[in-house]
C-alpha cells in the first residue's frame, strides 16, 4: 500500500468508467497508472464497444492506451457489420479529451468485415478523420472487387464506406468467370460509394482497362481493351456500367472468338482470391 503496487491473479479484473481489463494475471502500479497483463487478456472499451484479445498487454490508465502482443485480435462491434482484425502487434490510445481514439496494427494484418476484407503489413486508423490507411502490399476486397496498390486509404461516414484512394500501381480486378476478369489500372485511383456500394471510380495517370462487354441477356459481345491517361468508370451491381475516357483514348474492341493473349490481362494483373480472409480465421 505504501508504493501502490499490486499483483492480481486468477481471473484478475481492472475497471474504470470506460475501460475494462481482464487477464489471468495483472500487475498494477497505482501511481503511474500502468498495468501489465498476461494470459487470456481481454481489454474492452465499454463506451465504443471495441475490444482486444491477446496473451500479453500493457495498459496505461492515464492515456487510456493499450499495447497488445501475443496473437492479438481487435474487434469493433459498434455497428451490425462487426470488424475483426488481427496482427502481430496492436496499439490503441486516445487522441483527445473527447474520447476519440486511434489504433495502429502492424505486421501480418488481416481484416474481416462482411463488406470489406483486407491483408497488408500494417494499418493505421484514427477517429479524427474516420480513415483506414493500409501500407506495404495491401490487398482489399470490396464486394466483388479486388483492390491492390502500394498504399490504400479508405474513409467511412455514418458507419458506411464513403470513398477510397489507391496510390501507385493501383489495380482493380473483378471476376467475370474463372477465366475472364475485368481490370483497371493506373497511377492513382479514387473510388466513391453510394449506399455502401462502389458507385464511381476515377483513374488519374497511365489508365488502362480491360472490360468484357455483355448484352442485356448477359451474353458476351466483345472484349474492350483501352489505354487512356484519365478515365471515369461508372459501376452498377458490382459490374462496370460505363467507361468515360477523358484524354485521347486508344481502344480496341475484340470479338469474343478472336481475343489475343495480350488482351486478356494487364501488366499489373494478379488474382489473389486464395488470400481473401474468411470469418473462420478469427476465433
Amino acid at each position: 500500500t505504501e508504493k501502490g503496487i499490486t499483483q492480481f491473479s486468477k481471473h484478475a479484473t481492472l475497471l474504470n468508467e470506460e475501460q475494462q481489463l481482464r487477464a489471468d494475471s495483472i500487475s498494477y502500479d497505482k501511481i503511474s497508472g500502468m498495468g501489465y497483463a498476461t494470459g487470456n487478456v481481454y481489454w474492452t472499451d465499454t463506451i465504443r464497444r471495441n475490444s482486444i484479445k491477446s496473451s500479453k498487454a500493457i495498459y496505461n490508465e492515464k492515456s487510456s492506451s493499450v499495447l497488445a502482443t501475443g496473437d492479438p485480435i481487435f474487434v469493433d462491434a459498434a455497428d451490425k457489420d462487426t470488424m475483426f482484425l488481427k496482427a502481430d502487434t496492436l496499439y490503441s490510445a486516445t487522441i483527445d479529451s473527447g474520447g476519440r481514439r486511434w489504433f495502429h496494427a502492424y505486421h501480418h494484418v488481416v481484416i474481416y468485415k462482411r463488406s470489406v476484407r483486407a491483408r497488408c503489413d500494417s494499418v493505421y486508423y484514427s477517429d479524427a478523420d474516420s480513415t483506414f490507411r493500409f501500407y506495404e502490399n495491401p490487398i482489399l476486397w470490396v464486394d466483388a472487387n479486388q483492390l491492390t496498390a502500394d498504399t490504400i486509404s479508405m474513409t467511412s461516414s455514418n458507419k458506411q464506406l464513403k470513398h477510397f484512394t489507391m496510390v501507385k500501381n493501383a489495380l482493380i480486378v473483378n471476376m467475370v468467370d474463372t477465366l475472364r476478369f475485368n481490370q483497371i489500372q493506373g497511377k492513382k485511383m479514387t473510388g466513391f460509394f453510394k449506399d455502401g456500394d462502389l458507385h464511381r471510380l476515377y483513374v488519374e495517370g497511365n489508365g488502362e482497362s480491360i472490360y468484357y462487354g455483355e448484352d442485356d441477356g448477359k451474353k458476351l459481345i466483345g472484349v474492350n481493351k483501352a489505354v487512356c491517361s484519365n478515365m471515369m468508370i461508372s459501376i452498377k451491381e458490382d459490374k462496370v456500367e460505363r467507361i468515360t475516357f477523358l484524354d485521347k483514348p486508344t481502344a480496341v474492341l475484340y470479338p469474343p472468338e478472336d481475343v489475343p493473349e495480350e488482351a486478356l490481362k494487364l501488366k499489373l494483373f494478379k488474382w489473389l482470391i486464395s488470400d481473401k480472409p474468411e470469418r473462420g480465421a478469427f476465433p
